[in-house]
């Protein structure tokens, strides 16, 4: 044995090692000069160990027990790494220069290691400098690591596609649909286009992926994997800081790149943001990433999008300003047709305002097809009657034609000899042999397949179009190593699936991942099982990844929920909707949240009513209580029909602690209607509840709703004695579980709130103290919900103390963080104060219009507790610019409202004002107006130094 040459990383700490025109950095890149090589980590550090090792044989099993401790690892998964490296390093097979192998016992590095960098070597080119062109990756490495050969026609669609790449160059974003009929070639030209554009200068590329499902699917889910993918390429790492600063709600929901604590905090901080604030999230940080090199962002069967995933679609086609992004997506647009997917009238929306490209495959010509035919077999003659048969049955249909040929070569029919291709049949054989459409040829291809590696990709098609040898051997109850190797023969043959890379399974494997060669091969096998055998396979890989993945199945729950429903497991289908609902609803994608809730109950439905079926349904109709309420408000018909049976539920079971939620969730809707009827019958039942309760955690939310109810009806004694014993018991250390369980910090609700009671009550200068408390502690605490509630109660006392500057300040806080998460509710508030100090400063114009629309979609929507409250604002902008009538019709309805329903805090201004309105009406008595003024006094505010 030779012995191994010294490198200083052995005798310390790693250091940069040279090899031929290569460097490998101890920072665990590879560099071919100022070009940077695409290599995936597990395979540089095979690459790093046995480079140190040089000349020295390495076994299989050092290098796995040495890089993979504890870790079971195939050696089919070794042998990728080492054939990914000799791919990357552009090692020749046939002369090696690199890595060697040595028989069956393992691999040894031949190549020489330099002790400094050879002078034709230089550093790379740091990013962001003026030489920055000059570096740029060395290889593509496409989703499925290599480009589909040979390659033929596509010259307009491919010089379409470069266009919009150059526009992109430019800084004018870009939307390209590249649509066509299954096997028609779309990712072939994809990859096509990726190798050019990578050729020709730096860029950035992230692959996402969707997936067929029976159900709603996962919210996001090719944005959240072209993402990811981003985050581990080489620079992964400013890609995570990026997302750190610009948009943590997606960095929260990257499982893998974040410890589970870390997604915890960014989640429970950003809880209450609405769909906008993840839209903007996701558009400012892809324009930050691109900021230095075009990204290009690929995502393919768009056929099988999610609606959140088209909603980010068309907010990156519509925002303005300039950016170096290029998305493309791929979609077959027969089955968008057929399944009234809204991605049709989506690509038809932007396309007609010029905001996106569409690019139409067509099929191949037949002079196309012969030269596909001169490349497949080489430059020697084609007989034109096969090139004239293959397009006459293929109909150029590329997929059809690649396994049209692999079809004749395989029956010995093509034949070499006299330097052309002969074939070994005539006209009336082989139009016998050959199918008359694609799916024939792929079951047919099927069908030479040996019998139990069949039967491996019939299972493997229950997974999807991707899936590991590992989750297939636990399903068939086989040996890893022989499923892995039957996957390994099969995905060498390149016609049913190909390897796309290592897999790492929670519970310490490392296996390979495959995917089938096109979805036709998936779907095809997939409808050889017969009905039966579908569920009980659907089971068992539902089964599997649940026992494997532990904690982490519900990162899968979307998968998890679809396999037990076509398993026919529905009590467990419906915890997983459960959730995949409440993954959508941290995403804030309600229609998908909505959708797996409706799911989950349609499940139970067919389970008896057991109380273990009572219980999962009480959870699902919680989750969508919250999933409606974050999408509708708190006023919606649909969410007190949900509660009303979360009701019934939690009385049947006895869950106190779940109803404590469900009546505050009940009191929020008919406050907003300020149904005087029911608050008091609920203010009833929270006050029984209260007399059961042992846990102040669940008897402080109870105490904080009764604080506010009472404050609306006019109440404020009570609700001052409600909002003191909820600051009384709080504890900050309960913080984020009551976060979690009802959506906003108690503390600062009742702070917040309590400040209207003390400025109605006449004590100004304690609910300015009151509520720059409750502002204080938002920010202490970093709960953006909490905080945005502070800050617009704060606007609301300093306007009516006349701090009108103070006012617009804390406004103008609010409606900007309330915009930036989507709180709709805040955002009206926030403009409705910004209105009502242009009125206090003596602008009452232009707070009129204003202040009428949004009175208008109060009436509207039927929001009355703070109806009385903007309806007197509006009468009093009236008043100043002399439209007394108008004032009065408005204060009339303020008057009505008043004392019709619970929305009776502001009587006495209400009162007052329309005294003054009065005053100034020539068709009014003095009587009438002394009258009024006489009510105003029954509540009539001690803080008389503002109005509203």
């Amino acid at each position: 044995m030779v012995p191994s040459q010294k490198t200083p990383s052995q005798a310390g700490a790693e250091s940069d090692l040279y090899f031929g025109p290569f460097r490998l950095e101890s920072s665990k890149q590879l560099w071919r000069g100022k070009q940077l090589v695409s290599v995936r980590p597990r395979p540089l550090a095979v690459l790093r160990y046995l480079a140190e090792r040089s000349s020295r044989v390495v076994t299989s099993d050092e290098l796995l027990k040495q890089l993979w401790p504890g870790i079971y690892v195939s050696r089919t998964v070794l042998r990728v790494c080492v054939r990914e490296l000799r791919q990357a390093l552009q090692d020749d097979p046939t002369t090696l220069q690199f890595i060697e192998t040595v028989g069956r016992h393992g691999y040894r590095f031949i190549a020489p290691i330099a002790p400094t960098a050879p002078a034709e070597i230089r550093a790379p080119v740091a990013v962001g400098s003026a030489d920055n062109e000059e570096t740029k990756p060395l290889e593509l490495e496409p989703k499925n690591g290599h480009l589909a050969t040979p390659f033929v026609g596509r010259e307009r669609e491919l010089a379409r596609l470069q266009a919009t790449f150059a526009r992109a160059q430019r800084g004018e974003r870009q939307l390209v649909f590249l649509m066509g009929e299954p096997g028609i070639g779309k990712t072939t030209v994809v990859n096509r286009f990726l190798a050019q554009v990578q050729a020709n200068g730096p860029v950035r590329m992230g692959w996402g992926q969707c997936i067929e499902h029976y159900g709603p699917g996962e919210a996001y889910l090719p944005l959240l994997e072209a993402v990811s993918h981003l985050c581990r390429e080489p620079k992964g790492e400013q890609v995570l800081q990026v997302l750190r600063r610009y948009a943590p709600l997606w960095l929260g929901q990257l499982a893998g790149l974040l410890e589970a604590e870390e997604r915890e905090a960014i989640q429970r901080q950003l809880q209450g943001s609405g769909p906008e604030r993840m839209l903007r999230e996701l558009a400012e940080a892809l324009e930050v990433v691109a900021k230095d090199e075009v990204l290009v962002v690929v995502l393919e069967d768009l056929q099988w999008s999610d609606t959140a995933t088209l909603e980010a679609l068309a907010y990156l086609a519509q925002r303005r300003g300039p950016v170096r992004l290029c998305v493309l997506g791929t979609y077959r647009p027969v089955e968008i047709v057929m399944s009234q997917h809204p991605l049709r009238n989506l690509v038809q929306g932007l396309a007609g305002r010029r905001q996106c490209e569409e690019v139409a495959l067509e099929l191949l010509t037949e002079a196309e097809v012969e030269a596909y035919l001169r490349q497949r077999l080489g430059p020697r003659a084609v007989p034109p009657e096969l090139s004239q048969l293959l397009y006459r049955r293929t109909n150029g249909n590329a997929l059809f034609l690649v396994s049209f040929v692999d079809t004749l070569q395989q029956q010995g029919v093509l034949s070499e000899g006299d330097g052309q291709v002969k074939l070994q049949a005539d006209r009336s054989t082989l139009k016998r042999l050959v199918p008359t459409n694609l799916q024939q040829t792929i079951l047919r291809q099927i069908e030479r397949v040996a019998g139990d590696e069949q039967q491996l990709l019939r299972v493997a098609s229950v997974g999807g179009m991707t899936f590991t040898a590992a989750e297939m051997a636990g399903v068939l109850e086989r040996p890893l190593e022989e499923v892995e190797a039957g996957y390994d023969r099969l995905a060498s043959q390149e016609q049913v699936i190909t390897e796309v890379g290592l897999a790492e399974e929670v519970e310490g494997i490392v296996t390979m991942r495959y995917e089938f060669r096109h979805a036709l091969y998936q779907q095809m096998l997939y409808e050889q099982l017969g009905q039966g055998r579908r569920v009980r396979l659907h089971r068992q890989v539902g089964e599997w990844k649940e026992e494997h993945y532990g904690e982490r199945a519900a990162e899968s729950a979307s998968e998890l929920a679809a396999h037990f429903t076509e398993g026919r497991d529905y009590r467990r289908a419906a915890q997983y909707h459960g959730q995949a609902a409440e993954s959508a609803l941290r995403r804030s994608a309600y229609q998908q949240a909505t959708d797996h809730c409706l799911g989950g109950l349609a499940l139970l439905e067919r389970l008896p009513d057991t109380p273990k079926r009572q219980r999962q349904e009480l959870a699902l109709r919680m989750i969508l209580s919250a999933t409606l309420t974050a999408s509708r408000g708190f006023g919606t018909d649909e969410l007190v029909q949900n509660l009303a049976r979360a009701r019934e539920l939690c009385q049947a079971l006895h869950d106190d602690a779940t109803l404590v939620s469900v009546l505050v969730g009940m009191g929020r809707f008919y406050d907003r209607r300020a149904d005087r009827e029911a608050i008091e019958q609920l203010m009833g039942e929270e006050l029984r509840l209260l007399g059961r309760l042992q846990e102040p955690r669940l008897a402080i939310q109870l105490y904080t709703h009764l604080g506010t109810s009472n404050m609306a009806r006019g109440a404020l004694r009570q609700a001052l004695e409600y909002h003191a014993r909820v600051l009384e018991l709080y504890n900050p250390q309960w913080h984020q579980e009551l976060v979690v369980r009802f959506g906003i910090d108690p503390a600062v609700t009742a702070g917040a709130v309590s400040c209207w009671s003390l400025w109605l009550a006449g004590w100004p200068d304690q609910a300015r103290a009151r509520v720059q408390q409750a502002c204080h502690q938002a920010r202490e605490l970093d709960h953006r919900f909490s905080l945005i509630l502070a800050v617009i109660h704060a606007a609301r006392v300093h306007l009516w103390c006349g701090e009108v500057n103070d006012a617009e300040r804390f406004a103008e806080e609010g409606a900007r963080l309330a915009r930036e998460d989507g709180v709709v509710e805040f955002i009206r508030a926030g403009d409705i104060l910004l209105a009502c100090s242009r009125v206090r400063r003596g602008e009452p114009e232009g707070g009129i219009s204003l202040l009428a629309e949004m009175v208008a979609q109060y009436r509207s929507a039927e929001i009355l507790h703070l109806f009385p409250l903007h309806l007197s604002s509006l009468a009093d902008a009236y008043w100043q610019v002399g439209r007394v009538e108008e004032g009065l019709a408005t204060i009339a309805e303020a008057v009505h409202t008043t004392e019709t329903s619970a929305a009776a805090f502001w009587a006495a201004e209400v009162y007052r004002l329309k005294g003054e309105l009065l005053h100034q009406s020539s068709v009014q008595s003095l009587g009438s107006r002394v009258k009024s003024q006489k009510k105003s006094k029954v509540q009539g505010p001690k803080s008389k130094v503002c109005k509203n």
